[in-house]
């Protein structure tokens, strides 16, 4: 199911409460009651646990009932409301969990373990506002309610604003789920309609410009860089496109896709393990352009032998075409 949520206003990128928001969001609304808003943690990226982001939406806590019963992922399309009743489209999220109550207090646990929860008090304090409403039962009895991969969230260019006649300007002013069809998806009359709900149709925005990621390492970011330099004398750059929808590197010519997943295990058998399902995953959606596809695991170090006949037994049990680069860190 796709839903679409406003956000609180927030001039940070809603990785932290920016002191806006009070002045900004209507009457009533726990913003202007509190002068934060739990949301405006959502794309705070470097508090991860395996690249899986927890954190806390209101919409969702309105709906956690039915989407804990449900037991499916969803989307969360996102837009904000800024000066003179802009609307603009901030990005989205795909795959999202609702976490039980368990996880809930669990995050929690891991949050306070680590110092993330003593920093969001900070900055609340940092503001002027007082902690006693942070976490209290009335509004919020607990403090985060979904996860999700950094990996799937897409943010858009800052220029995203609605268009003249666009549904979301008249109809989406609450702070609650919307379902919504992004136009060109699937049919309308293929899905189902929710109950008591009508369906909002959203533009597509063009491909992500900009994606949140969990912090690469070093090693990972040399590999990369080596690598880009090494397929820059074969190929023509045009041709060359580093982190592409998520791919890492993906060389494209007119008949042919090449997909390079790079980790930076030493273990080239463990590099292979980790880039399989990434690329199969790729290469499923690379399908529709009708081309040749080749994908390819790039690590830091030479095959041995063992590693060879592993690489060996992957192309021919499960006809893989699968292939390992070796790209050093100098």
């Amino acid at each position: 199911m796709k839903y679409l949520m406003r956000l609180y206003y927030n001039t940070d990128g809603w990785k932290n409460p920016s002191g806006v928001a009070q002045a900004k969001e209507v009457k009533g609304s726990y913003p202007r009651q509190f002068g934060f808003g739990y949301g405006e943690w959502l794309l705070r990226d470097e508090w991860d646990f395996d690249g899986w982001s927890d954190t806390f939406v209101q919409e969702v806590n309105k709906s956690r009932k039915r989407l804990l019963n449900h037991e499916q992922p969803f989307d969360l399309h996102l837009f904000s409301i800024e000066p003179k009743s802009k609307r603009r489209y901030v990005g989205a999220i795909t795959e999202v969990e609702c976490l039980s109550d368990q996880q809930a207090q669990g995050t929690l646990e891991l949050f306070q373990r680590n110092g993330w929860f003593q920093t969001m008090c900070n900055e609340i304090a940092e503001l002027g506002h007082n902690l006693g409403n942070f976490g209290h039962e009335r509004y919020a009895p607990i403090i985060f309610n979904i996860r999700f991969r950094l990996d799937n969230v897409t943010l858009y260019d800052a220029g995203e604003y609605s268009k003249l006649g666009d549904p979301i300007i008249e109809r989406c002013k609450r702070y609650q789920l919307y379902s919504v069809v992004v136009q060109r998806d699937q049919a309308l009359s293929t899905k189902r309609k929710p109950a008591g709900a009508e369906f909002i149709t959203i533009p597509k925005i063009k491909s992500a410009t900009r994606t949140i990621t969990y912090q690469r390492t070093y090693e990972h970011a040399r590999v990369e860089g080596n690598l880009l330099r090494q397929l820059w004398k074969v190929y023509s750059p045009n041709m060359v496109l580093a982190e592409r929808e998520y791919i890492d590197i993906v060389v494209e010519s007119q008949d042919c896709l090449i997909l390079y997943e790079i980790n930076s295990d030493t273990s080239p058998r463990s590099v292979l393990w980790h880039s399989i399902g990434q690329l199969l995953e790729y290469a499923c959606h690379a399908l529709a352009s009708k081309k040749a596809i080749r994908l390819i695991a790039a690590g830091r170090q030479i095959l041995c032998s063992d590693d060879e006949e592993y690489l060996s037994s992957l192309r021919s049990d499960f006809s893989l075409l699968l292939s390992y680069l070796r790209v050093s860190l100098g």
